[in-house]
């Protein structure tokens, strides 16, 4: 690894490398001037693949989108969403048959580890959006939190 805070990184789980290498696809891919439909497919495709690694992998295509229209009506385009639907019908292409599978099989929408490490309880959510202004510590070498330096 070129990087010693990415090789820290990555020891901190299995799937944190593909969702790397996953997120730098996706950044490429969204910037690649194409006009082809598969092309935009493909993308939103890449995109349900790095949601199905990490579920935050959705923020990123979110933001790509959002950044898309955002120059897209900037820049006067005669149809702004075209491309953008099909980029989000890739994404559900992957991402939905999945989770059609899970809820079929476990009768679930979220995973187990979800409701194992998640409580739900109106006082405990009462409590955490009350801490949401705190300061969180902090690592003094800027790795993640609790990691050894």
């Amino acid at each position: 690894a070129s990087s010693s805070r990415m090789a820290l990184w990555a020891r901190y789980g299995m799937e944190k490398m593909l969702f790397a290498l996953l997120v730098v696809a996706c950044l490429i891919a969204a910037q690649t001037k194409s006009e082809l439909r598969s092309w935009f497919i493909g993308v939103g495709m890449l995109f349900g693949f790095t949601v199905l690694t990490r579920p935050e992998g959705i923020l990123l295509c979110l933001a790509v989108v959002a950044l898309r229209l955002h120059t897209s009506f900037r820049e006067s385009n005669p149809n702004p969403l075209r491309r953008e639907v099909w980029m989000i019908g890739g994404l559900v292409g992957v991402v939905g048959p999945h989770l059609l599978w899970r809820l079929s099989y476990y009768g679930e929408w979220l995973p187990m580890t979800f409701y194992a490490k998640v409580d739900l309880r109106p006082d405990l959510v009462v409590r955490g959006v009350g801490g949401l202004g705190q300061k969180t510590p902090r690592s003094t070498a800027g790795g993640p939190p609790n990691s050894p330096e």
